[in-house]
């Protein structure tokens, strides 16, 4: 008799590790924040509505990615953070997080990220406002949100960069 021993949905449980990190990071770091200036009154008004991930990341956008169909999950979201996430049928996944994020909250982030997964975190350039691909994770960030994207596909290195890259683009030109 042979097993067949099913890999658990690593992408589901390190999403929601990494939205549990931010979440506390974020929350961390409002306490150093000072008062926005009077003229970003305005905008920080209209960004206090966090935006729909699933209308940012599309299926077609996971079919292209993935390279295979692939259905809407339900993951759990934590406070201030919205997620979407595409899972093929061979547990092939790709995941959005969008969460509030000044810059501090951004580099707090790689660098718990750097020493929670032992990766590395290099700079990517032309992606939003600054990017960085940290491990398995593209980091970048916009308008006053810090967006991560998870390719849980095995590839090799420079393509899956390159896919994820392609994700990021395609997510902020619906912001």
């Amino acid at each position: 008799m042979i097993l067949i021993r099913r890999r658990p949905r690593v992408a589901a449980y390190k999403a929601a590790f990494l939205a549990l990190i931010l979440s506390l990071t974020a929350c961390q770091s409002r306490d150093d924040d000072t008062a926005p200036a009077a003229g970003a009154v305005a905008s920080s008004a209209r960004s206090d509505v966090m935006p729909d991930a699933c209308e940012l990341l599309t299926a077609e956008d996971a079919r292209t990615a993935l390279g295979v169909d692939a259905k809407r999950t339900d993951p759990a979201n934590l406070g201030g953070t919205s997620m979407c996430q595409y899972m093929a049928s061979n547990s092939e996944s790709v995941t959005l997080q969008v969460h509030p994020g000044a810059p501090r909250d951004f580099d707090d982030y790689v660098k718990q990220s750097v020493e929670a997964f032992n990766a590395t975190a290099e700079p990517v350039a032309g992606v939003g406002e600054r990017a960085m691909l940290v491990g398995d994770q593209f980091l970048f960030s916009s308008r006053g949100r810090m967006y991560i994207i998870l390719l849980g596909k095995n590839l090799p290195a420079a393509e899956k960069a390159e896919r994820t890259r392609q994700l990021a683009a395609a997510v902020l030109s619906r912001i």
